[in-house]
C-alpha cells in the first residue's frame, strides 16, 4: 500500500513537471511568433537610447551588403553637410516604424545626421505614444503632427515640413524601410556636386511575410504607362554598356516618392509649382532644368518594394496630362476613359505655361526623346503598344535571333527592345520594321511588314485574343512541341477558342483608335 502511494505521489510530481514544461514551451513558441523576429525589439523599453552610432548598430539586424563591388572602392565625401531625414508615418505598424528609425540611426554617421523628423498624420493612439517616446529617447528625433483634415497630397506633406527642416540636405522616406550600410554617403556626395538634382537610392526588397532582405542585382528604374501610372523596368542594355562601372549613377524618368533626397534650396524653389503627385513633380523636374538620378551605391530596403501594390496610384491624371504632356496627351486620353481635355483646367494650364516660360522649360517631346527614349514612345495611330504578356502565365514575349517569338518568365521589361510591340491602325503587329506573321497551326515568326499579307493583319477581340483579321486563328502561348527544345515557350497560330486562357494577352497600353484619330 505504501508503494502504491509512493508511486502515485511520484506520478503526480512527474505530471506537474510535465505541465510546467508544456506551458513553458507554449509561451516560448507564442513569443517567437507574436512578431517577426527581424522586428523584435532587443532592448529594455525602460532604458534610454541616447547612444553612439556603434551602439545603435547593436539594436538592428545585420543586412547583406547589396551594393555593387565597385561601390566599396569609391572615395567618401570630403565635405560634410547637415542632413535632415523626414519619415512620413501613416498606418505602419509600430515595429516597422521602430525598425526604420533604428536603421537610420545605426547607419547614418553622426557628423552627417542633423535631425530626424517623424511626421505623422491621423495616426493611432498606440503609434502616437511610441513617437513621443522615440523623441524622448533619441536626441536627434522630433515629432511633427500634421493637423490638416482629409488626405494629404504628396506636395502638402513636403511643404508642411519645410518650416521645421533645418538641414542643408533632406531625405524623405516612408516608414516601412530599412537603411543599409553606407546608404547616405553616396547621397551626400552626389548632392554636394549637383545640388539641383533629386537622387534616389536603389530599393532592395524586404519580403512581407518572412522579413528576408533581398538585394536587387540590377537597379530598377521607374517609368509610366500611358494611363499615367507607374511601372518598373531595368536599365536598357545600351545604358549598361555605356556605363564605366555598375556603380555609376543612372538617370530615371520618374520618382515614385517612396524615398528620395535633394537640397533644401532646391525644394524651396518648387513651392510655386502647382504639382500634386510625384509623377507630376518628375515631369516638372526634368522639363525645367533638374535631373532625377538613381544611385546604385545607396541601398534602402522596402517591404514588397516592386509589387504593384507598393506603387502609389496617381490621382487627377487628366489634369497632369493637360498641363504637361503637350502633343502626347492624345495617347493618355486614348488609353483611359477620360474625355478630351477639360476646359476646367484652362487657368491651371495657363499658369503652367507662364512657369515654363519663366524657367525656360523644355517641351514634352524633348523629355520623350532625351530621357524616356524609344521604350515608352508610341508613334502614329495605335491600337496597342508595349510589352506583350500572356495573361495566365504572366510571361512576356520577345524576338529571338531566328525571328521566332519566345516567352521569358519575369522579363516583362520595356528595357528589352526586342519585346516592345505596337499594333497599328492597319492591324500590323510590329517591332520596328518587322511584323508578326502567323502561319496556320504553326510557329509565329517575324518578317518584313506587308499590310496586304493576310497572315500579318491582326485585331484584338473582346476576349483579349489577338486574332488574324481573316478569322479563325489566334495567337496562343504554347510549350514548344519540339521536345528537343527543352520546354521552350513560344507563340503559335491556333484555332480561336473563347475558353482557352492561353489565347489571352495583355499589352502595356491599349488605345482607343477612334479617340486617337479624332485628336488629329
Amino acid at each position: 500500500m505504501k508503494m502504491k502511494r509512493s508511486s502515485l505521489r511520484n506520478l503526480t510530481v512527474f505530471t506537474g513537471i510535465a505541465c510546467l514544461l508544456y506551458v513553458g514551451i507554449v509561451f516560448m513558441v507564442w513569443t517567437k511568433w507574436a512578431a517577426p523576429s527581424h522586428l523584435e525589439s532587443q532592448r529594455n523599453p525602460a532604458e534610454p537610447l541616447r547612444l553612439s552610432e556603434n551602439e545603435y548598430k547593436n539594436q538592428v539586424r545585420t543586412l547583406p551588403d547589396s551594393r555593387p563591388n565597385d561601390c566599396k572602392l569609391r572615395t567618401q565625401p570630403t565635405q560634410w553637410f547637415k542632413v535632415s531625414i523626414v519619415i512620413f508615418i501613416t498606418n505602419e505598424e509600430v515595429a516597422q516604424i521602430e525598425s526604420t528609425l533604428l536603421s537610420v540611426l545605426a547607419n547614418t554617421p553622426s557628423n552627417i545626421l542633423h535631425q530626424i523628423l517623424l511626421v505623422s498624420h491621423r495616426t493611432s493612439v498606440t503609434t502616437d505614444k511610441y513617437l513621443d517616446k522615440a523623441a524622448a529617447d533619441h536626441k536627434s528625433v522630433q515629432v511633427v503632427q500634421l493637423k490638416q483634415d482629409g488626405e494629404l497630397t504628396f506636395k502638402s506633406k513636403i511643404v508642411a515640413t519645410l518650416t521645421v527642416v533645418t538641414g542643408d540636405m533632406i531625405v524623405f522616406m516612408e516608414a516601412d524601410m530599412e537603411c543599409n550600410r553606407m546608404w547616405i554617403e553616396p547621397i551626400v556626395s552626389h548632392l554636394a556636386d549637383h545640388p539641383q538634382t533629386v537622387v534616389i537610392p536603389v530599393l532592395d526588397n524586404i519580403d512581407k511575410l518572412s522579413g528576408k532582405y533581398i538585394g536587387t542585382v540590377k537597379p530598377v528604374k521607374t517609368g509610366f504607362s500611358w494611363d499615367l501610372q507607374f511601372m518598373h523596368y531595368e536599365p536598357t542594355f545600351t545604358e549598361l554598356a555605356h556605363a564605366e562601372s555598375e556603380a555609376d549613377p543612372l538617370q530615371t524618368p520618374v520618382l515614385t516618392g517612396n524615398v528620395f533626397a535633394t537640397t533644401k534650396e532646391n525644394i524651396v524653389s518648387w513651392k510655386p509649382v502647382p504639382f500634386e503627385g510625384s509623377l507630376e513633380l518628375s515631369f516638372y523636374l526634368w522639363l525645367c532644368g533638374h535631373e532625377i538620378i538613381l544611385l546604385p551605391c545607396s541601398r534602402v530596403g522596402k517591404y514588397s518594394a516592386y509589387s504593384v501594390s507598393s506603387l502609389p496610384v496617381q490621382q487627377h491624371v487628366n489634369k497632369v496630362a493637360d498641363k504637361w504632356l503637350g502633343q502626347y496627351k492624345k495617347y493618355f486620353y486614348a488609353a483611359t476613359d477620360y474625355n478630351n481635355p477639360s476646359t476646367s483646367y484652362t487657368d491651371v494650364s495657363m499658369e503652367i505655361n507662364d512657369l515654363k516660360q519663366i524657367k525656360k522649360c523644355h517641351d514634352f517631346d524633348w523629355y520623350m526623346n532625351t530621357v524616356v527614349l524609344d521604350l515608352f514612345k508610341p508613334v502614329g495611330d495605335l491600337a496597342a503598344f508595349g510589352t506583350l504578356k500572356s495573361q495566365p502565365s504572366s510571361m512576356c514575349f520577345h524576338v529571338e535571333v531566328n525571328q521566332n517569338l519566345e516567352g521569358l518568365r519575369g522579363q516583362c521589361s520595356p528595357a528589352r527592345e526586342t519585346g516592345i510591340f505596337q499594333l497599328d491602325a492597319d492591324g500590323l503587329l510590329r517591332i520596328h520594321d518587322r511584323c508578326v506573321t502567323g502561319e496556320t497551326h504553326g510557329y509565329v515568326t517575324m518578317n518584313d511588314c506587308n499590310p496586304d499579307d493576310k497572315a500579318q493583319t491582326w485585331t484584338i477581340t473582346s476576349k483579349k485574343q489577338i486574332m488574324l483579321k481573316s478569322g479563325q486563328y489566334c495567337l496562343m502561348h504554347n510549350t514548344d512541341p519540339d521536345r528537343e527544345r527543352k520546354d521552350r515557350q513560344v507563340l503559335m497560330a491556333q484555332v480561336c477558342r473563347d475558353d482557352e486562357s492561353f489565347q489571352q494577352f495583355v499589352f502595356s497600353n491599349f488605345f482607343d483608335l477612334k479617340k486617337l484619330k479624332s485628336s488629329r
